[in-house]
């Protein structure tokens, strides 16, 4: 069947469809149903992904009003998902703290690498690009005494 001849009864027939259908698995280069259903947040995300088809085709009127009237994805029910869980495991506080040493002392070695190829470390760029310029620290301007503009400011008195 066409996408544009979609229906409610299509929609709702291919959202139940989705809970026992198989997924696919890939043994030497063939595509065979043989994998477990797909979860919860998968069928709703296929769901959601068929739904932004039809509300751009809605909302941009590229079809006469005769030929797609409204979404048949709107009233199909999705499967409740608990939006605060993931599967993905979080860092510990040890490994988090260690991420950001990395992260840190690394710069300081390296500079910043942008995609472009060229290497600009923290007091010198070669400014090139907007983003290369706009991460540019330069060193603050100090006076005679030694002291930087920002602070003989404050501390002359």
């Amino acid at each position: 069947m066409h996408p544009l001849g979609v229906r409610f009864l299509l929609a709702d027939a291919f959202a139940a469809n989705l809970e026992t259908l198989p997924t696919l698995v890939w043994p030497d280069g063939r595509r065979v149903p043989e994998g477990p259903p797909r979860s919860d947040a998968t069928r709703h995300n296929v769901l959601s992904a068929c739904s932004s088809f039809y509300v751009f085709l809605l909302r941009t009127k590229l079809l006469p009003k005769e030929q797609l009237d409204s979404n048949p994805f709107e009233a199909v029910l999705y499967p409740a998902i608990d939006p605060l869980y993931s599967r993905t495991e979080a860092f510990t506080q040890a490994e988090f703290a260690a991420l950001l040493r990395t992260a840190r002392d690394g710069l300081g070695q390296r500079g910043n690498r942008w995609p472009t190829g060229h290497v600009c470390t923290p007091n010198s760029c070669c400014s090139t690009t907007a983003a290369c310029a706009s991460t540019r620290r330069s060193a603050p301007a100090s006076n005679a005494s030694g002291r930087t503009a920002a602070t003989a400011s404050w501390t002359s008195k």
